[in-house]
């Protein structure tokens, strides 16, 4: 019986990194305050508290719901700036569609 339990468990785990398509490297779309930003995966963490305790960011990682280090861009340039994500406030970019965005603002100024 609890082989069978065990089992189940580690399929389940398969099957969520199988689904699993936000990694390292990738990149993302998330909102900041008002905003919608992007930027580049650098690094996913399944397990373990995800930032300072005791701050409005502190967050547990799962193994379905994993913490995301982020690296913010700005204008197609990486910035010195990072930020924590929990991968359900996330979604992967579309970098076509974020150029023309960008096009469009930069003829609007």
């Amino acid at each position: 019986m609890k082989e069978s339990i065990f089992l189940q468990k580690m399929a389940k785990l398969y099957a969520q990194e199988e689904t699993m398509m936000i990694m390292e490297g990738d990149f993302v779309t998330f909102a900041v305050e008002d905003e919608t930003e992007i930027g580049r995966v650098e690094y996913v963490m399944t397990e373990g508290y995800f930032s300072i305790p005791e701050s409005k960011y502190y967050t547990e990682a799962t193994p379905e719901n994993p913490a995301l280090l982020i690296r913010i861009y700005e204008e197609k340039e990486e910035t010195e700036y990072m930020i924590g994500k929990l991968y359900s406030e996330v979604q992967p970019a579309n970098l076509d569609e974020y150029e023309a965005n960008e096009m469009e603002n930069e003829e609007e100024d």
